[in-house]
């Protein structure tokens, strides 16, 4: 499982960042299923054993000695990730504190989108995210620009960017 192994082999001192873009499934009891292009759906069973579940993407983080870990996930119900986490926020990782920052497309229950207005083949939070680190984002929340964008001023241009995106 090459995730576990890349976790596995980041240091304390390493920023470890995992980012998903495809599909996302509920169970129906809040846990989250990553489909990536070649798990079976089939049938729920399959998709549970062919996917990333939640549980097991949590597993391979915590076996990783890296102290600092941020996950992106632009899928349909991939908000069930960052619902109860009570790791540090945006501004603390980029600052090099230790924690876990998650950031997703969505909500818990709601559906990520793409859209071909966009080009690029990727969902709206990609876009919008590849966009901040263009350096859209620069400012972003502070309204000083200093050249570099932070995970704090990715996340505060995500905030705001994706609701017009969407609409």
């Amino acid at each position: 499982f090459a995730l576990r192994d890349a976790a596995s082999r980041a240091g304390a001192n390493d920023l470890l960042i995992v980012y998903f873009a495809g599909h996302g499934v509920n169970d129906g009891t809040g846990r989250l299923c990553l489909l990536p292009y070649d798990a079976s759906t089939v049938s729920d069973a399959s998709m549970w054993s062919t996917g990333l579940t939640q549980s097991a993407l949590l597993d391979a983080l915590a076996a990783s000695r890296s102290t600092r870990r941020l996950v992106i996930l632009d899928a349909c119900q991939s908000g069930l990730m960052a619902a109860g986490n009570t790791g540090l926020d945006a501004r603390s990782l980029a600052g090099g504190d230790e924690g876990l920052c998650v950031l997703t497309a969505t909500r818990p229950g709601e559906s990520a989108h793409e859209s071909d207005r966009l080009g690029g083949g990727h969902g709206l939070f990609s876009y919008a995210l590849l966009q901040a680190l263009k350096g859209e984002a620069d400012g972003a929340g502070s309204g000083t620009k200093d050249g570099v964008v932070t995970l704090a001023e990715a996340y505060d241009h995500l905030r705001t960017r994706m609701p017009e995106l969407s609409a």
